[in-house]
């Protein structure tokens, strides 16, 4: 997927890993 492909080509700190994967969880 695009999205996925742009968090993984950009520097992230891990809050906003953990951020990311949690909204998934909840979806």
């Amino acid at each position: 997927a695009p999205k996925d492909a742009k968090v993984l080509s950009k520097p992230f700190h891990l809050r906003d890993l953990v951020a990311e994967v949690d909204r998934m969880l909840a979806a």
